[in-house]
């Protein structure tokens, strides 16, 4: 970078720029290499339409890594070849020559190149570095580094004014976050409030598990309280109740006894009191005869005294009456004097109020007015501040853009001397790797090649094929043994088998012999005669020959069970000869039966009418020898039940149940048959003899399988012996061929870990040559970036020394103290003007009561004087009034002393009857009473004796033998209260609430302690997303700020008007941005409302001020100025020019002011198909019309 100082400012002028533009193939240029020699500064491309100017712009995108074919402005990729009909050309090559004279590029080279090529046949790109072929991201990295990637808005192509100059609000804000990167503060946003929403859901659960347990905490407080609540009424009820039993106890006793002593003395005192009432009834007869004579005289003398004590009443009620005015007039007369001495001390203290109150006002006012003139003074010297500091903030400001350059140009240097310095050790560390690898290769390269003879002359000296004979030997002998061992194995399995099978058949049949030879019954016999059953024309056995119901099975058994086995014969010759052979044979005992005798067996019938009467047992068994079953069942008779058999019995009959009870006749014994069966060896007997010899062969059996057992052992013995021969042989070879494998493998192993390290060594040997020249060539890279950083330092300690940053501070800072006095003194000057308002509202108050106290006593005088008039009138009356009193009263007490002697004799008389009749009646009265009084107390003695039984039960009840002492008041009422509330809690009483209550606490502190983790981790997670929000906003108000400025000063240099940007909502990122444009002569409007070329214009100064926030070393705008008419043309050149002093802008355009303004010309046109070049440089701006185009 160079720097130019002015005095007025430092001009940021960059260096690296596009020296050199080389296209071939690339669309409207053809086969051929065209060249564009560019200098720094305003570059102009101009051109017909159609003639591929804007080419130029695609070209350097292109060669730049652009792989969007919509951004090339072409329908596919296969479009940016050259239109030719020779295919053996299509090939695209853009080679671009950066100016690296200031290393803003780090590399150690002045001038770096950049070149793409494509195919046609495969249409894959190869990028290329200074001719050496390199990946797209490396070319990327460096462009990065001075921010001249294509994504950037460094280039501008055809209609993107048009599509800034649509933007809304929100767009502008976005795109302004894009360019400044806030997408890094919303991820980092994101992935907090994810942990947010985790932290408010676990939150969430515990609190909500919180308020669960609360609430049950709740519930079983309560159902504790009214648990330990119940238990403590329970015990308090009995013991009121049973002070209440006890206290009335008492009571009744006390009584009872106070009844019965009352009773008593009632019974005397009736006696006595009813002799004298009989003596005062004759007394007061005599005392009314006399009466009755006197009355007569006095009547006449009373009429007159009547009329003189109606008027006597009247008088007195108006002399009352009159006093009572007078005695009002008088009271309230009272009052007014005292009212009116009040409110005269209370006049004189407002007036005395008053005349302090106005010297205060008058002091605050003076206070008031020095104040503000201070106040004043204050705010002159303010002003003048505001002037000196806005004379130096501008030159302030542009310090502070170009410190901000400095120090991106200085973070892009630390980074990229950070990335060469891990590169320089990665290679030395490589370096130093490769060379010790190298030299611990070499001696085990030797060793390896010493070990390898060695392994060779072992493995020549080994020999295999004698084991190998007599093995296969050895095999072929056990292979033999094993087959006649295995023939021998099966016969001696056969064999057991066989033996096994008849011991298993035959012992049962030994055992059941065995229990028949123990019995010796008639199974001996009947098996004997079963051989020979035909000789002895035998037909069957009788349990053999009949059939029955399973109902009356155990009725046949119980009838016939001595008969089952014996022997039916059809004649009476063959019976007899048959037990002729039987006695012969010395067998057991047999039954026989002659069919022949059967046929002359008489039936008898028995008819019977009873419920439980079955019929004959012989009904219902059937055979098919005739009469069998008359012979064997025909007189017993079958019923249901034991009762009915025991009755039939009783009458003759053989009787049975059909559960095998049997009665004999006349009920003589009793048989029970309850399910057992007929014993029938006869088949065993018979295959005795069978089963013996079948024995006798297989002990004979059991002797050849052991000698083919002791045969077999041999075999086994002998195979085992040959196995353990083989197994020798085995190892044997295992180990010899095992030692030879390895021997080979070794060796192959020794002989390709030679050529390994060998090729190692010789690849490493390689790699350190490259590694020497990446190092040479990044420390060159490293030097030159050290000493751009050097001067970069020494540009930004120049500015930082400069004292106009301390001047503006020690204004600012005399400008915060001069508004903190102003603040100071508002607040005072506020203060003081409002106590003095409040003293002005006192003044006026105190006026206003002091008029109220004045007509106040205006009218309490006048009332004065009215009771004054109203006391003197009354008086007046007051004296005629009494002279007629006196008069009355003189009247009266002639008439009293005329009259006065029968009066005093009739009063006489009515004393003496009336003092009669009192006591009559009072005897009358108290005779009654105690009549009354003594039936009561005798029917209370009754029910007191009652209810003390019934209250002493109640106390032992409660389990209380004695009384209880106490002195408790209101012992029912506190009964009454605690027997309410204990029926109430029985009802919702749980008696494991003490213990549940318990462990529910202990869980809600776990819990409680778990919230408050929680709690705490959410409260970090707030404030660090606090933090992001703060910092977003930061960084986006100084990007903001930095665009708004750069509208400001840009559009009042073009247009001469205004232009600003305006954030929308308080909440910055909710909203957007409207910029505001005022152009000279009309109102101000958002930008989206202007007309084409004003809207073009301020789209373009936004452009421009979007630039200034991350500046590049070069701009490609392709015709920026096509809808602006010749004056805003005019001035946006001269912007352009401004602009191009410290980066390159390669513009194309039409305007011809724009070209005249530039320091150099291309202009383009089409020939055959291709696009043609003219140059021209331009140093004076000499205008487009005067140029002579020269090709």
């Amino acid at each position: 970078m160079e720097y130019i100082y002015n005095h007025e400012n430092l001009i940021l002028r960059y260096l690296v720029y596009i020296k050199k533009l080389e296209i071939y193939g690339f669309k409207s240029f053809g086969f051929k290499n065209t060249v564009l020699h560019l200098n720094n500064g305003l570059v102009a491309v101009t051109g017909p339409n159609g003639s591929g100017k804007s080419n130029i712009l695609d070209a350097i995108m292109f060669a730049l890594g652009e792989n969007s074919p919509k951004l090339l402005r072409v329908d596919k990729f296969q479009s940016l070849f050259h239109d030719s009909e020779n295919s053996s050309h299509r090939l695209v090559r853009v080679n671009l020559s950066f100016d690296n004279s200031d290393r803003g590029i780090p590399i150690d080279i002045d001038t770096v190149s950049m070149s793409r090529e494509m195919e046609g046949e495969t249409g894959e790109s190869q990028y290329y570095l200074n001719g050496k072929k390199v990946s797209k991201n490396t070319m990327l990295e460096l462009l990065e580094i001075i921010v001249a990637v294509p994504s950037k808005l460094n280039i501008v192509q055809q209609g993107m004014i048009t599509r800034i100059s649509e933007l809304n609000s929100e767009e502008r804000r976005k795109i302004i976050e894009d360019i400044v990167g806030l997408s890094y503060f919303d991820d980092k946003k994101s992935e907090s409030i994810k942990q947010l929403d985790e932290s408010d859901r676990r939150l969430e659960v515990a609190l909500a598990r919180m308020d669960e347990i609360k609430k049950r905490i709740n519930e079983l407080e309560a159902e504790r309280n009214d648990q330990l609540r119940y238990t403590f009424i329970e015990s308090q009820l009995k013991k009121f109740k049973a002070i209440k039993y006890s206290n009335k106890i008492r009571y009744l006793k006390s009584e009872i006894d106070n009844r019965s002593k009352l009773l008593g003395t009632n019974e005397s005192n009736l006696n006595a009191l009813s002799k004298t009432r009989d003596e005062l009834r004759k007394e007061i007869e005599e005392i009314e005869q006399e009466k009755s004579s006197f009355m007569s005289r006095v009547d006449a003398s009373n009429k007159l005294k009547a009329q003189i004590d109606t008027k006597l009443t009247n008088v007195i009620y108006q002399i009352e009456r009159e006093k009572a005015v007078t005695k009002e007039a008088q009271l309230r007369m009272t009052s007014l004097e005292e009212r009116l001495t009040f409110i005269q001390s209370e006049g004189r203290k407002i007036e005395i109020e008053l005349e302090n109150s106005s010297k205060v006002l008058l002091d605050k006012k003076s206070i008031t007015e020095k104040k503000q003139s201070h106040l004043a003074q204050l705010k002159n010297d303010l002003e003048t501040l505001n002037i000196r500091i806005d004379e130096i903030s501008g030159h302030v400001d542009r310090n502070r853009k170009l410190m901000d350059r400095l120090f991106q140009k200085k973070s892009r240097l630390v980074e990229i001397s950070s990335r060469l310095n891990i590169l320089i050790a990665r290679f030395e560390e490589q370096k130093k790797f490769y060379i010790n690898k190298i030299n611990e290769n070499n001696p085990t390269i030797e060793i390896m090649k010493r070990s390898l003879n060695d392994k060779e002359a072992k493995l020549r000296d080994s020999a295999m094929h004698m084991c190998y004979s007599e093995l296969d030997t050895e095999k072929k002998l056990i292979n033999d043994l094993r087959n006649k061992s295995e023939i021998y194995s099966n016969e001696i399995h056969l064999y057991k088998n066989t033996v096994n099978k008849v011991q298993k058949f035959a012992m049962p049949y030994e055992e059941k012999y065995s229990v028949a030879v123990q019995l010796s019954n008639e199974d001996f016999a009947i098996a004997d005669l079963i051989k020979d059953s035909q000789d002895f024309k035998i037909l069957g056995m009788v349990r053999d020959l009949i059939k029955y119901d399973d109902v009356y099975k155990k009725a046949v058994f119980a009838a016939a069970k001595d008969w089952m086995k014996c022997c039916i014969v059809p004649t009476v010759n063959e019976m007899i000869r048959l037990a002729s052979y039987i006695k012969e044979k010395n067998l057991p005992c047999l039954k026989i039966i002659s069919s022949e005798l059967l046929s002359s067996l008489i039936k008898e019938h028995i008819v019977l009418k009873d419920h439980d009467f079955i019929g004959k047992l012989a009904d219902l068994v059937q055979s098919s020898i005739p009469n069998l079953v008359d012979f064997i069942f025909g007189n017993v008779l079958v019923v249901r039940n034991s009762k009915t058999a025991y009755d039939l019995s009783n009458q003759g009959y053989k009787c049975v149940t059909i559960s095998g009870e049997l009665f004999e006749p006349y009920a003589s014994s009793l048989s029970l048959e309850f399910g057992s069966k007929i014993s029938d060896l006869t088949h065993e007997i018979i295959l005795n003899e069978s089963i013996g010899s079948l024995l006798e062969n297989s002990h004979i059996l059991s002797t050849y399988l052991a000698n083919k057992k002791a045969e077999l052992e041999k075999i086994i013995k002998d195979i085992s012996n040959k196995e353990l021969r083989i197994r020798g042989l085995e190892t044997l070879v295992t180990e010899k061929r095992i030692t030879v494998n390895h021997l080979n493998e070794v060796t192959a192993s020794l002989k390709n870990e030679i050529d390994n390290l060998e090729a190692m060594n010789r690849n490493l040997s390689g790699e350190i040559t490259a590694i020497d020249t990446e190092l040479t060539k990044n420390k060159k890279r490293d030097n030159i970036v050290s000493s751009s950083l050097v001067n970069n330092s020494k540009n930004i300690q120049y500015i930082v020394n400069d004292k106009i940053d301390k001047e503006l501070s020690e204004l600012t800072y005399k400008k915060n103290e001069i508004l903190r006095k102003i603040e100071n003194r508002e607040i005072e000057l506020r203060e003081i003007i409002t106590s003095t308002t409040s003293l002005e509202n006192g003044i006026n108050a105190a006026g206003e009561r002091k008029n109220e106290i004045l007509s106040e006593k205006e009218s309490l005088e006048a009332e004065q004087i009215e009771r004054r008039g109203q006391k003197q009138i009354a008086g007046q009356k007051l004296e005629q009034l009494e002279k007629e009193l006196i008069c009355l009263r003189e009247e009266e007490q002639k008439i009293i002393d005329v009259s006065g002697d029968s009066y005093s004799i009739l009063q006489n008389y009515e004393k003496q009857i009336k003092t009669l009749d009192d006591k009559e009646r009072y005897l009358d009265k108290e005779i009654n009473g105690i009549e009354k009084e003594s039936i009561a107390i005798k029917k209370d003695i009754s029910n007191f004796t009652v209810q003390e039984s019934q209250a002493m039960n109640d106390l032992m009840w409660l389990g209380f033998k004695e009384l209880l002492e106490g002195e408790i008041s209101d012992v029912d009422i506190l009964i009454l209260e605690l027997t309410k509330e204990y029926d109430e809690l029985k009802t919702r009483l749980n008696l494991l609430a003490h213990e549940t209550y318990v462990q529910v606490i202990d869980g809600y502190r776990d819990m409680s302690t778990r919230k408050n983790y929680l709690e705490n981790e959410r409260n970090s997670i707030v404030l660090f997303i606090n933090e992001i929000d703060i910092e977003k906003k930061d960084v986006f108000m100084d990007a903001f700020k930095k665009v708004d400025d750069d509208i400001r000063k840009t559009f009042s240099e073009i247009a001469g008007g205004s232009a600003y940007l305006q954030i929308e909502n308080e909440d910055i990122f909710s909203g957007g941005l409207s910029y505001l444009v005022q152009f000279q002569g009309k109102p101000p409007r958002e930008s989206t409302s202007l007309s084409g070329g004003e809207k073009t214009m301020a789209a373009t100064v936004f452009l421009l001020a979007l630039q200034s926030l991350k500046p590049s070393p070069f701009y490609l705008m392709d015709e920026v100025d096509a809808h602006l008419d010749a004056q805003n043309t005019e001035r946006l050149s001269k912007i352009m020019v401004e602009r191009s002093s410290g980066s390159q802008i390669l513009m194309v355009t039409l305007k011809e002011s724009t070209v005249a303004k530039a320091t150099q010309i291309f202009g383009i046109y089409s020939k055959s198909g291709q696009s043609q070049m003219v140059h021209y440089k331009n140093p004076d701006n000499v205008p487009l019309a005067q140029i002579k185009t020269s090709e």
